[in-house]
């Protein structure tokens, strides 16, 4: 072979491996443009590259540096086997490659979560902080089918043996199940920008986001993980990477653990529902009762803040305030003036014949709600920790196979 500048014999040897120059770049993970100006003698290789593209070619690095090849023999395309050491830097490179674009993808979606927290909190526009984070989220789908589809396929080809392009594909899989699991994660965090708001001009609260979000992030991501593995447990059963058995036993483990995930959860739920549908009958806020109308009539005219501390009015003709007691019939018996603020509501109980009045503070409101507020965290405590119960079980199982 004539002698000829490296970037001439890049070419030569390229052409004649029947190889185009993006084929060529994809293998050694650099883009076509930098491959182009190799040919034309515009700039050479990283020396980190020569011994790749060597061994791509089936020469020596001081064949190629040189521009030709030592006993002048034609250079054989495709005839080749690509050596371990080769093969071992191109996955590297594109399973490296893969990652960065991964995070780069994840960070897009991040982004949104950063944008709706900015209309939430700066603008008190929890829809639209809802609308703009799920325009950065569909963008990070989007950007990461790209990227799984287009390195999926750079290791592939007859120069690779099957268990190598097997093990690299199962690679990429197992990292888009990764990062679509993220997203998914952070996808779940906005829901609550549009299910809590009573209205579209407000914003939530801090607490209620990561409430709500923390529920629904636990979720997602026991629903990832059983999609991953009922996945995987396909991939392996498709590329033969398991015995058959195996597939089938893994199969039973995950059909199992959910039944007894669904049982634990469903009867958490009930329980859950029993005790929210007793709290909307208030039994749990503290009352006070009155059997005399007079004593009734002397609470609710005691001019009192909503604590219950007592104070002095100037004027007590307040005729907005007042208040009429009805019998039985509907027929009006009384009347009250309404001073005392912390009073929430009043209820009537004619069981006895003579009504009983019952009252009920915002105090003693508080203190219940902050009681239903605190079974249902319990509550929600509980559903994390039966899934976690039944995935350690799940995976000790696994572990055994």
């Amino acid at each position: 072979m004539e002698r000829k500048s490296m970037g001439q014999f890049i070419a030569a040897l390229r052409r004649v491996s029947g190889m185009t120059q993006k084929q060529l770049a994809e293998k050694l993970n650099v883009s076509d443009k930098a491959v182009s100006r190799w040919e034309r003698d515009e700039c050479a290789p990283d020396l980190t590259l020569i011994p790749v593209i060597a061994e791509i070619f089936n020469i020596t690095s001081d064949e190629l540096l040189r521009g030709e090849r030592n006993n002048n023999e034609e250079v054989m395309g495709n005839g080749a086997s690509k050596t371990e050491k080769q093969v071992k830097h191109i996955i590297n490179s594109a399973l490296l490659s893969f990652k960065i674009r991964s995070i780069i993808s994840l960070g897009v979606a991040l982004l949104g979560i950063v944008a709706a927290m900015i209309c939430n909190f700066g603008f008190l526009r929890a829809y639209i902080g809802f609308f703009c984070g799920m325009i950065f989220v569909i963008a990070s789908v989007a950007c990461q089918l790209i990227f799984g589809m287009k390195a999926f396929f750079v290791v592939n080809g007859d120069e690779f043996d099957r268990k190598t392009v097997v093990e690299y594909k199962l690679s990429i899989i197992k990292g888009l199940e990764i990062t679509f699991s993220a997203i998914a994660a952070v996808f779940v965090i906005l829901l609550p920008l549009i299910i809590e708001p009573w209205d579209t001009y407000m914003g939530i609260s801090v607490g209620s986001w990561f409430a709500e979000g923390a529920i629904f992030v636990v979720i997602s991501g026991v629903l990832s993980f059983f999609v991953c593995l009922l996945l995987n447990i396909k991939l392996a059963n498709d590329y033969n990477i398991e015995e058959v058995e195996t597939i089938a036993e893994k199969k039973r483990i995950i059909t199992s653990a959910l039944k007894k995930l669904a049982i634990l959860v469903g009867v958490t739920v009930l329980l859950q529902f029993a005790f929210n549908i007793a709290a909307s009958f208030d039994i749990f806020a503290e009352t006070i009762k009155f059997e005399s109308t007079e004593e009734f009539k002397k609470f609710m005219e005691t001019p009192m803040d909503w604590d219950g501390n007592t104070y002095a009015l100037d004027v007590y003709e307040n005729e907005t305030s007042q208040w009429y007691i009805f019998d039985r019939e509907g027929n009006e018996i009384d009347t009250y003036y309404e001073w005392n603020e912390s009073v929430s509501s009043v209820s009537y109980d004619w069981e006895k014949g003579d009504p009983l009045y019952i009252v009920y503070t915002h105090s003693a409101m508080l203190r219940q709600s902050h009681i239903i507020e605190s079974v249902n965290t319990l509550f929600v405590i509980a559903y994390v920790v039966e899934i976690l119960i039944v995935i350690l079980i799940g995976t000790k199982r696994f572990r055994k196979i």
